[in-house]
């Protein structure tokens, strides 16, 4: 079977309050894929932004979906998706994000990058598990399916994180 690795850079809020903790980190974002049904067989994220070297560790989860009918709520506000409006969405599976134990590489510049790896989802703080292998498929848009994040552990010591619009890129490793 072959392989490839999809890219994606979703939108992110900006401004000042941006990110809590259990808030909506992007909303859905289109996946291209190279199949019309794909298993995912690894996810992983840079960041690259200065708040992620300064403090906690970070959590993200990303969530798989056929359609682009609901967004999860508005980026950097609260979650307020409905089981109904997931169910309309065709919920594929999901991946937790983390970057326990990473230090940001060129710490000692401007630019700073963190890397994520994802973890089964009920692997919570946890930083030796693998994902969960996700099958994800097209939906009414050909070889398109839609992921969407949550950021469930960040905040600076502020109480809050800012990012840039473009600072997070997603690699989804795919075999079809």
């Amino acid at each position: 079977m072959p392989y490839d690795i999809i890219t994606v850079t979703p939108i992110l809020a900006t401004g000042d309050d941006a990110y809590a903790d259990g808030e909506v980190l992007f909303t859905s974002t289109a996946v291209k894929l190279p199949y019309r049904k794909c298993k995912v067989v690894a996810i992983d994220a840079i960041f690259e932004d200065d708040q992620l070297r300064d403090t906690n560790d970070r959590e993200f989860i990303a969530l798989f979906f056929k359609e682009n009918t609901h967004d999860l709520g508005s980026a950097g506000g609260s979650a307020s998706i409905t089981g109904a409006q997931m169910a309309t969405n065709v919920y594929l599976g999901c991946s937790r994000l983390v970057n326990h134990g990473e230090d940001a590489l060129n710490a000692d510049s401007d630019v700073h990058v963190t890397l994520f790896k994802g973890q089964h989802l009920n692997d919570s703080g946890g930083a030796a598990s693998s994902g969960d292998n996700i099958v994800i498929t097209e939906g009414s848009t050909k070889n398109t399916c839609y992921i969407q994040g949550l950021y469930e552990v960040g905040e600076n010591s502020a109480g809050t994180d800012t990012f840039a619009a473009d600072a997070l890129t997603i690699t989804i490793g795919v075999e079809y």
